[in-house]
């Protein structure tokens, strides 16, 4: 999964963002 935040640890902030956003978007 390309948002999540284990996966980018360098950029955590924007990702953690990011990937609440897209699972706030999928349980929609």
């Amino acid at each position: 999964m390309k948002w999540h935040p284990d996966k980018n640890p360098s950029n955590k902030k924007e990702v953690e963002v990011n990937f609440k956003r897209i699972s706030e978007a999928y349980e929609a």
